[in-house]
């Protein structure tokens, strides 16, 4: 299985598909009615006068080579950030965008997620003791699914007021925590795989 925690994986696959754009989950036109009711609290907001998008700053985490930031700047949000594992690819967009959106590249801005991942299994992240943000989930069924399998989810963060001190005060130990869940993980795959690796000798015995 792929290592997808590693920057060189990343760096090769990108390299090898160079030209191309991939978009995994949703593109911008399934989240804009999403973004339109997140935005129209601001006192800026209109329908008419799109300016207010400019004023926003937007965090694209993990980027890839999907068109999603493209088109929302061509959209008239002109101030967005992408950031990805991957220098290779965000030289490839740097390059791609260079003419038309000068300024689609950067690091730093606000945060949105979309996953596959539940409520259930997400939320609890975005609720470590180190953050402090106000979380609100959204769902968004790809058209023509029915299934609750292919829902996909929309995490929006709102950082709240003493957040920074939040995280210096708790983080050292989140730290420890996520280690720790890390190294659960990784016995538990490996009694997984010694428990397949027992059941396929046991399955060769009995054919022998």
């Amino acid at each position: 299985m792929p290592n997808y925690g590693d920057p060189q994986y990343w760096d090769q696959r990108y390299k090898e598909q160079e030209g191309t754009i991939f978009d995994w989950l949703e593109d911008y036109e399934a989240i804009e009615p999403l973004l339109d009711d997140i935005f129209q609290k601001r006192q800026d907001y209109s329908e008419t006068d799109l300016t207010w998008r400019e004023n926003l700053r937007i965090l694209n985490l993990g980027c890839g080579n999907s068109i999603l930031p493209e088109e929302m700047y061509d959209k008239g949000y002109k101030n967005i950030y992408n950031i990805d594992i991957s220098h290779v690819v965000i030289e490839q967009m740097a390059k791609r965008n260079a003419i038309n959106r000068p300024e689609t590249l950067c690091v730093d801005g606000s945060y949105m997620s979309i996953s596959y991942g539940t409520p259930e299994n997400r939320v609890l992240h975005y609720k470590r003791p180190h953050l402090k943000f106000t979380v609100s989930t959204f769902e968004i069924a790809p058209e023509g699914k029915k299934s609750q399998d292919a829902v996909h989810y929309v995490y929006v963060c709102k950082k709240q007021e003493g957040a920074e001190e939040q995280c210096a005060i708790n983080w050292a130990q989140v730290q420890q925590q996520i280690k720790k869940e890390e190294c659960d993980d990784l016995l538990e795959d490996s009694d997984q795989d010694e428990e397949e690796s027992k059941k396929d000798i046991s399955d060769s015995s009995k054919l022998e």
